[in-house]
């Protein structure tokens, strides 16, 4: 179930929140959410967020390049994130792109990991390698996770640019550093 409320300034400010609930076996799990907006000037946006994620599923490993999905497990208890961002917008007019539309977003972002899922590979064979006997030991039918704390830090921009119904052009670029702790 999701809820959500907002409270709007106009055209000025907004102030939006929310929950989502999820019930599993009987226990709910509850992840709220709330997003704070100023629009700055005519072509300006801020907005900062806070919320809480609750995500039931897990795969071995992150996709690579050119590769198949990795299959996904669910878990029986999820996974939690929690996060803040602030997120720059600006639409210039379109006088000021000489009749074209576009704009540029930046956000940074902060997540912390209560319990991050990480493939528990110890005593097993993978990708050729073997266990530390170096008996090949083979995978179990099902993989166990390992619940580590972790967080990452990142940021993004994005940009577009429009020639009315004619031509988009869009970019993006997202930097993320990732830290995990598991076993000391």
């Amino acid at each position: 179930a999701f809820a959500e409320a907002a409270l709007l300034g106009g055209s000025r400010w907004s102030l939006t929140g929310g929950g989502h609930v999820s019930i599993l076996d009987g226990t709910p799990y509850v992840a709220p959410r709330l997003v704070a907006g100023a629009q700055l000037s005519e072509t300006i946006r801020l907005e900062l967020a806070a919320n809480r994620r609750h995500q039931f599923d897990a795969i071995t490993e992150e996709p690579r390049e050119g590769s198949i999905t990795q299959p996904v497990f669910l878990l029986e208890k999820p996974r939690t994130a929690d996060m803040v961002a602030l997120a720059g917008t600006w639409r210039p007019t379109s006088s000021a792109l000489g009749g074209r539309h576009g704009g540029l977003q930046m956000s940074l972002y902060a997540r912390r990991y209560r319990d991050r899922t990480v493939l528990d590979t110890t005593g097993i064979t993978i990708r050729g390698f073997s266990s530390p006997d170096s008996l090949p030991v083979p995978r179990p039918p099902f993989p166990t996770f390992l619940r580590v704390p972790g967080h990452a830090l990142g940021a993004s921009i994005a940009a577009d640019l429009a020639w009315g119904d004619r031509a988009l052009i869009q970019g993006s670029y997202t930097a993320q550093f990732v830290r995990e702790r598991a076993d000391g």
